[in-house]
């Protein structure tokens, strides 16, 4: 899942600086992602979700800090994971209609 921990630090540095917009090119990979693997779509919106939000953290690491951030990040990187399988299950459902060329 490189690619979701690239993406995170892309967005989050230098596309668009955590904005809104980050959903786009997202959406966009999930649904390419999903071409492989229904489930790889829900595993890249959780790991995408929770590098973006650790990697995005401006607050200085230390152990206390870790331990609190860890669920409040884990919370929405749930809502990632279910965005990423809505996303993936759609990509799915269009690969399933596009015709298959033989090899």
């Amino acid at each position: 899942m490189g690619v979701a921990v690239t993406m995170a630090l892309i967005s989050s540095k230098l596309l668009f600086h955590g904005s809104v917009a980050n959903v786009i090119p997202w959406g966009i990979l999930a649904l390419a992602i999903s071409f492989l693997a229904r489930k790889l779509g829900a595993v890249f919106g959780f790991v995408l979700s929770l590098a973006f939000l650790w990697i995005d953290n401006k607050s200085q690491k230390t152990f206390s800090r870790v331990l609190i951030l860890v669920p409040v990040t884990l919370v929405p990187s749930l809502f990632g994971l279910l965005c990423g399988w809505i996303i993936a299950s759609l990509g799915w459902k269009l690969r399933q209609l596009l015709p298959t060329q033989p090899r």
